[in-house]
């Protein structure tokens, strides 16, 4: 590494020696004169007149810039200044949500979370979102929905993916995260912790987005739930440690963010049952759109919450966690057996090796619940086999 870290450099300055001494004939031969002379009395035209022409560019750009987000955010802002429910706040977040898609995002994906095309535009998003929330009640639950448009989407379409990408063990392209990065991906994920524990509490008077309540909240609940065990995982092994280790065992999660896994375990329980009795339109909904989203969440954090006991030691068989994994396992596999010939080529690979994980679960191969999963395996296999 440091050899070729000397040559690259080592040809950046032949390079860039190679420049100055084709620089030096070319404009000694252009002006006989000293090349003080050149400097004094030429290179300011020369710098005047690129100036302009930058000037000018710049310019043209801007005024196409501005007549191109006129025509784009115009039509945006008097649409949303015809509802009948909140107009100028709409206006505003509206505006904010259509930055992110036309150009945070795209600029995004193209050059990476963080990169400098998008700094100006952050802090415009920022005002126009900020500004539109604050002119919602208090207590308006369509807070919480244009943070999920604005803030949420933006995590899961932008941050998350560039979690999951740092988120390698090879041992020639391992390297930690950026500072600037823990910082933000740290941030991103108190935020999201915060929005679990106060989703199920808002007041939505949006009928449309009344319906969709509960669904959002397994979505985010689900995203925090990858995010959080990726970035503690990547917080926690190092370059060297993988080198060392090669085929390394992963850190189990820290005992306080298996405390967290089942407070969000218990919020979502408890929501799904007040909204299966108080608010049924977001019930159905649920349950029409779920798919085997709530089975595959439950299942994830009972593996992870497992696997990390294990780890540390502290698993007894009698562990009422273990039963929770087993019937959310049957539940998922259940639905994977009746649905498999329906099932997209990712799908069906991503709950085939989910489904395998009752293996997860050695040391209890003998336990009533993991007998009980093998059983109904059996009986699964017996139904469907073709």
């Amino acid at each position: 590494m440091k050899i070729t870290a000397i040559m690259d450099t080592l040809a950046i300055l032949f390079i860039l020696g190679f420049l100055l001494i084709f620089l030096y004939f070319k404009f000694k031969s252009a002006y006989p004169g000293p090349i003080k002379d050149f400097i004094k009395n030429e290179f300011p035209k020369i710098f005047k007149k690129t100036a302009i022409k930058t000037i000018k560019v710049i310019g043209v750009f801007l005024i196409f810039f501005i007549i191109l987000n006129s025509l784009i955010f115009t039509p945006i802002v008097l649409t949303q200044l015809k509802s009948k429910r909140y107009p100028v706040a709409r206006a505003y977040t509206s505006s904010a949500f259509r930055i992110n898609q036309i150009y945070i995002y795209p600029l995004s994906k193209i050059f990476g979370y963080g990169n400098f095309l998008c700094w100006p535009l952050y802090p415009i998003k920022d005002y126009l979102y900020n500004t539109g929330i604050s002119k919602l009640p208090p207590n308006e639950g369509e807070r919480e929905i244009w943070w999920f448009n604005v803030r949420f989407t933006e995590f899961k379409l932008i941050v998350e993916p560039t979690l999951s990408d740092s988120y390698t063990y090879n041992d020639k392209t391992y390297k930690p995260l950026p500072a600037w990065q823990v910082k933000s991906f740290t941030k991103w994920n108190e935020e999201l912790l915060s929005k679990i524990k106060s989703w199920p509490n808002i007041k939505i008077s949006d009928p449309k987005l009344k319906k969709e309540k509960l669904m959002r909240f397994l979505d985010i609940a689900s995203t925090y739930r990858r995010t959080s065990a990726i970035l503690w995982t990547k917080l926690k092994i190092t370059r060297s440690d993988y080198i060392k280790r090669k085929n390394v065992n992963l850190p189990g999660v820290s005992k306080e963010l298996i405390e967290q896994y089942k407070d969000v375990i218990n919020i979502f329980n408890r929501f799904k049952l007040y909204s299966k009795k108080n608010e049924k339109d977001s019930y159905e909904y649920f349950q029409k759109m779920k798919k085997y989203e709530e089975e595959k969440f439950l299942l994830n954090l009972g593996r992870t919450i497992l696997r990390s006991k294990m780890q540390k030691e502290a698993l007894t068989c009698e562990d009422p966690m273990v039963y929770f994994y087993a019937e959310n396992w049957k539940k998922l596999k259940g639905y994977y057996d009746q649905n498999e010939k329906d099932l997209k080529f990712g799908e069906n690979l991503s709950l085939q090796i989910l489904l395998t994980a009752i293996i997860v679960l050695p040391e209890c191969k003998n336990s009533q619940a993991v007998m009980e999963c093998k059983e109904f395996e059996r009986k699964q296999s017996e139904e469907y086999k073709y």
